[in-house]
């Protein structure tokens, strides 16, 4: 019996695949439909009109998928501070001097290393140069819960003055968020949540 070689092919191929460059996952990208880049523009001015960026500071950040009926929807994020460090977007395009980051939902390039990650940073920190806010790490926010000014609560059990986390509810459309759904007829809604 004959060795068979070609039974290892695809395995072997498997191996030497090489690993996912920092080129495949920094990727600039053009928008070509004339009807998305309009929208796109109104929504970059409106977000400087309506004061969702400031000053010079500010990107776009836009996430594609499909929704169940396979037509494309954007969801528009204005944002001007760099939480895109968190989890990072493959993509980006140069939009008339502003920046898209693109999160792609439909082709997910799959889990960064860490030196994957600190490489995509480092080329959007390039893109993005001073576009955005650095944000201060987060801090706990403590109250002392007053009666009347100067006599505090204090608790039932151990008589301490009662201290309770400080939180924020954001409430309305924060971040200018839109979602646009685009329908194979040309025609597209766009969706604001309140």
């Amino acid at each position: 019996m004959k060795p068979r070689f070609y039974l290892l092919l695809p395995l072997l191929l498997l191996l030497l695949k090489p690993a996912t460059s920092i080129g495949q996952i920094c990727q600039e990208v053009k928008l070509h439909n004339d009807q998305q880049r309009n929208l796109l523009m109104e929504y970059i001015q409106e977000s400087y009109q309506k004061r969702y960026f400031l000053g010079d500071k500010g990107v776009v950040h836009l996430t594609k998928s499909k929704d169940l009926m396979g037509r494309e929807t954007w969801y528009l994020e204005a944002i001007v501070d760099d939480r895109y460090r968190d989890n990072p977007p493959t993509q980006w395009a140069s939009f008339n001097g502003y920046v898209v980051l693109i999160y792609n939902q439909d082709h997910l390039p799959g889990p960064l290393t860490e030196s994957q990650k600190k490489e995509l940073i480092s080329c959007l920190q390039e893109v993005i140069q001073d576009r955005l806010y650095i944000r201060p790490p987060k801090q706990e926010r403590w109250f002392n819960v007053e009666e009347k000014p100067g006599v505090p609560v204090r608790h039932a059990k151990t008589g301490e003055p009662l201290r309770i986390k400080q939180f924020r509810i954001r409430g309305g459309n924060v971040y200018n968020e839109k979602q646009i759904t685009f329908y194979p007829d040309g025609t597209y809604t766009v969706l604001i949540p309140v």
